[in-house]
């Protein structure tokens, strides 16, 4: 009788991005979206406020009064794309996960500075009433 020794399945060294990196991606997407329609409903709603006003604007403020329409969906939808086609060419797992949450991070900032340059003009108005 021979015995034989049992041995343990190989594992492949690249799996390539696992479900976890899915689900950041998928998370991300989702919060772009999201940011995107709620800066795109703010943008919409301050045009309003600023035309019945007279509220003078800074040109950052303007330019994105007047561009949201295409500004916001390349934005947002660029950054969605970006991470989904880092999904397809960042094999490893944590790199995949630390890329998606940086990328996150940046359109969290962008998206503040936009919503801050769209309350500058009623800060600056409140200023000027107060004085």
């Amino acid at each position: 009788m021979s015995t034989t020794a049992i041995q343990a399945p190989e594992r492949k060294q690249n799996r390539g991005p696992g479900g976890a990196s899915w689900i950041v991606t998928i998370a991300a997407c989702c919060y772009f979206a999201w940011i995107g329609f709620s800066l795109y409903r703010l943008t919409a709603v301050s045009v309003n406020l600023f035309a019945n006003n007279a509220v003078e604007m800074r040109q950052g403020t303007l330019f994105l009064v007047a561009n949201y329409g295409w500004y916001y969906p390349m934005l947002f939808g660029g950054a969605a794309a970006l991470v989904l086609a880092k999904q397809l060419f960042v094999p490893a797992r944590w790199p995949n996960i630390v890329l998606t949450v940086t990328i996150a991070f940046v359109v969290a900032l962008a998206g503040n500075q936009i919503q801050s340059s769209l309350y500058q003009p009623v800060f600056d108005l409140l200023e000027k009433i107060s004085k």
